[in-house]
């Protein structure tokens, strides 16, 4: 599969407008892949919203090419670096790395930050199982936590203070989503639960590639959110720290990770034989019960949100 497409642009008659263009193409690009939580990206202010889709559009396709690409993964992340360095000399020519430099640029964002999003998808060759939480941790530090330093650079608030909450919301949602994939990265012979929680619940493998649920599978699960639902909670503290009118973008990405966790303890903590989605309907719930609470004057999201339940069937 081709994963930087062959994009052709009509002629421009200025630099501006070219760039312009390069820019809607990633939004183009990310209306046509954004699963979760687009409610949340089309209520970004406008002015920093094209910058949002350069973003996306390079983590996507970098996790296309970990993922998807149906050659040598290695090579191919290899020469994806390359471009990603041609792009950090002003020397690229495709419109999704023109956008980037463009992004970086205007808010002087490190390399290194993206490079870690390329060398997250490297592990993914290598690794197909994580022995504890610590080393589950150490691949988010590279798979997801530069996605909200970089935001953090956009929305003009890097700090320590903030990079640590921004940290721990950014790992939460990625935890969130190994668990709602647990069943269809089986088949794909990888597992983002760490093994010493496996074992801690007698949990097996072989039991997880044979799609058997269990209640010791339950109990193993049930653990999995708790630990997720507290680094959400402490993570979104970054409300407190940021401009308001981003704390609704805040809560909303927030809140469709804790209703993502919500749908897996309806479901009996059962993701192997049934993946959780968020749906157009839940999408719209979320955004209106966010934007109601903040004209009330309340928390946007509600404290029980974060609180763990048990459901049974």
């Amino acid at each position: 599969m081709d994963i930087l497409p062959n994009l052709q642009i009509n002629k421009i008659h200025s630099k501006t407008e070219y760039i312009e263009e390069c820019f809607e193409e990633c939004k183009k690009f990310t209306y046509n892949h954004y699963e979760n939580f687009t409610v949340g990206s089309k209520i970004i202010p406008k002015n920093i919203r094209k910058y949002f889709y350069s973003i996306y559009t390079f983590c996507r396709l970098t996790d296309d090419i970990g993922d998807e690409y149906s050659g040598n993964r290695i090579k191919k992340l290899k020469i994806w670096e390359q471009e990603l360095d041609k792009c950090y000399k002003s020397k690229s020519t495709h419109p999704y790395f023109i956008a980037l430099e463009n992004t970086f640029r205007r808010f002087n964002i490190k390399k290194y930050l993206f490079k870690r999003i390329i060398i997250a998808n490297h592990m993914d060759q290598k690794n197909q199982s994580f022995k504890t939480f610590n080393d589950l941790l150490n691949y988010c530090k590279y798979s997801a936590n530069p996605v909200g330093r970089i935001m953090l650079k956009i929305l003009n608030c890097s700090n320590r203070n903030n990079i640590l909450l921004s940290d721990k919301i950014c790992t939460a949602l990625q935890i969130t989503n190994f668990l709602q994939d647990i069943g269809r990265d089986i088949d794909n012979n990888r597992l983002y639960i760490p093994i010493s929680d496996l074992k801690k619940f007698h949990v097996k493998i072989s039991e997880i590639k044979q799609k058997k649920y269990s209640e010791n599978f339950k109990k193993m699960m049930k653990f999995q959110i708790t630990r997720t639902k507290k680094l959400f909670e402490e993570g979104y503290n970054l409300v407190d720290y940021v401009d308001k009118k981003f704390v609704i973008d805040l809560s909303l990405f927030t809140m469709g990770g804790l209703s993502i966790l919500r749908k897996i303890e309806k479901n009996n903590f059962d993701t192997i034989s049934e993946r959780p989605t968020l749906s157009k309907l839940d999408k719209i719930y979320i955004f209106i019960s966010v934007y109601a609470r903040m004209k009330l004057g309340l928390s946007p999201i509600s404290k029980k949100n974060f609180e763990y339940e048990t459901f049974e069937k």
